[in-house]
Parts: structure tokens; sequence; C-alpha cells
């Protein structure tokens, strides 16, 4: 659960909280699940039997998401506390996710379907939440769960543990797990492979390609490696939004959206991610996917809440140009 502060306040200033459900994975099946307009995506988690609880399964139904209860041992809801980032001044996140229930889950707690899935999916915030009890439980789902693809989002959060342990647990996975997807940028990469002394530029295309040459030649599973990337114009926070992949032979980019205004942060690469497996489970090119994960988390920059709530009707006329400025009447 998100608490966010409201009218600009600092956080230490605050008393009154907006709350949104979320978390990385539940947002990305909820997303799937909105777009294609039906329960199409399992989550698997462990909530504590309170009302708090109880505020997650309603979110889980009202977003046609499949709710897969592992045992619960623990009470505690994991939460986090959000200052957005307010003019000139950075936003601040404090996360209170110790011992929550699904920090503390292991896979004895999960009852896997023998069930076949398209693609299973996690993020690295998952295993952020209690390291190493989660990369156990992660590393278990990958072995067990029978899937045609199996995708992984870095996704690093220095405010909740450090680059070092992170993407140590990182090579573990891909070491041990058949990971085909990864969404990663090049410092990712780099943390990854353990380079140093380089001067990264996440936006370059070339030293994208060839960092992947180097992740695709040590981990041999990979099918495709995903990123986006901001292009700042200067003195204005608007910015160009583009993606880049790579497809084991050439790195492609995406075609340029621009955002000029943000409702909300939170949410955008999920959107992301969203969209781009939602495309690729209708069969699409990898081109047509990323093109479609760019549209989807561009629109969410304009949306509140951590979930996009939008279905495949309604992203499709942005898809071709920018609608931003017309009413639908």
């Amino acid at each position: 659960m998100r608490f966010s502060t409201t009218n600009c306040k600092l956080l230490k200033d605050s008393i009154n909280f907006n709350l949104s459900v979320g978390g990385t994975e539940l947002n990305v099946a909820a997303n799937i699940s909105n777009l294609a307009a039906k329960p199409c995506a399992d989550f698997y988690t462990v909530l504590p039997k309170n009302l708090l609880g109880e505020i997650v399964k309603r979110h889980c139904f009202k977003n046609r998401v499949n709710l897969i209860e592992g045992k619960q041992t623990s009470e505690r809801m994991g939460l986090y506390f959000l200052e957005p980032k307010q003019g000139n001044k950075m936003g601040n996140v404090v996360f209170d996710r110790k011992n929550s229930a699904f920090a503390q889950s292991q896979a004895t707690d999960y009852e896997i379907e023998s069930k076949k899935y398209k693609i299973f999916h996690t993020s690295g915030i998952a295993i952020g939440t209690n390291p190493p009890t989660i990369l156990n439980l992660v590393s278990y789902f990958f072995k067990n769960v029978n899937s045609d693809l199996y995708s992984f989002d870095c996704n690093y959060r220095s405010s909740m543990w450090s680059a070092q342990e992170a993407f140590a647990s990182y090579q573990k996975l891909l070491t041990t797990a058949k990971i085909n997807i990864l969404f990663a940028n090049s410092w990712d990469i780099c943390q990854i492979l353990k380079l140093t002394n380089l001067n990264i530029d996440i936006n370059d295309k070339n030293q994208f390609a060839e960092l992947c040459k180097l992740i695709f030649k040590k981990y041999k599973s990979l099918k495709y490696i995903i990123c986006t990337k901001r292009n700042f114009k200067s003195n204005t926070e608007t910015f160009g939004y583009q993606a880049m992949y790579f497809d084991g032979k050439d790195v492609y980019e995406s075609s340029e959206r621009y955002v000029a205004t943000i409702i909300d942060r939170i949410g955008c690469g999920d959107a992301f991610v969203a969209g781009v497996l939602f495309k690729l489970l209708e069969n699409s090119s990898i081109k047509e996917a990323v093109e479609y994960g760019l549209c989807c988390s561009w629109l969410k920059h304009s949306i509140y809440g951590d979930t996009l709530n939008l279905l495949q009707a309604e992203i499709e006329p942005y898809l071709e140009f920018d609608n931003s400025k017309l009413v639908n009447r």
C-alpha cells in the first residue's frame, strides 16, 4: 500500500495521505487484465488476514486479477510513504516492508497450480523486500512454474537495498533461471556483468547494443532486453520518451513521445512492462509490443494511482498520433 502526501506538503509535515494499492507485479497483472477486459492474469502473493488484506482483495477483484494466496504467517502489510516530486525538489520514498506477510513467505507456503502459463513475470523489487528469502522464493517459481516465456524486470530501488546486494541477487537468478525477457537499461547490465570504469550513457543506442551482446553471451536463455529512456529538454521538465530493445542481433528504437505534464510517476514503468507483455500474449511482434508498451506508459503519466486502468479500446486512439489535446465527444 502506498500513502502519498497531499497538497504539496512535505512528508514530515503531513497528517493526511492518499492511499493506493499497488506493487509492481500487481500493477503489471492488473494492467494486463484490464487491457484484455477479462481475468487473464494470476497473481501469487501472501496477504495479512485483516482489513488491509481485504482492501487488496477488492482491488484485485476490481481489476480482474485472479488472486492466488500463499500461507499467511504474518499480520503485516507492506507499506511505503511517498512525497512526490514537486517543482525543483526531488521526491522521497520511505519503505516500511520489513516482516510483511509477503516478505516472510517461502516456497512451502505456496501451491503452484499445474496449469500452463504463456508468461511468468516478476521483478527485483519483490526480491528487495527480504533478500535472500525472496530470492529463494522467486528462484523456486522460475524453476517450477510451467510457462512459455519467463520475464524479469530489474527495477532496482536504491532506497530498498544496495546496488551490490541487488545485482548479486540478479546474477544468481540469471544463472539459475531460464529468463527470456529482461527489462534492463545499460546501467543495469553493467552492474550485472560487474563492468566498471565505464562512462555510461543510458540513452546511447550503440553502447546499449554492445552491452546487450555481452550479456547475451553469458546468459543463453535471453531472447529480448528492453528498456525505456527519457530525453530531457533543456530548462524544462518536458522530455522525449522512447524505448529500445535488443533481439540478439540488433538494437531498435521506438518512436518518440513527449511528456510535458505528469500527474503520477508511480506505475509508469509497470504500465510499459504490461503493455509489452500484453501484446506478446497476443502474438504481436516485439516491435509492435514495445511501441504499444511505450504508449501505455506515456498515458500512465497522466493517470493517478498505481495502475493504468484502461481498456485496449481506450489505448488505440493514441497509438498513431498524440490525441491528448482532443476531447472524446
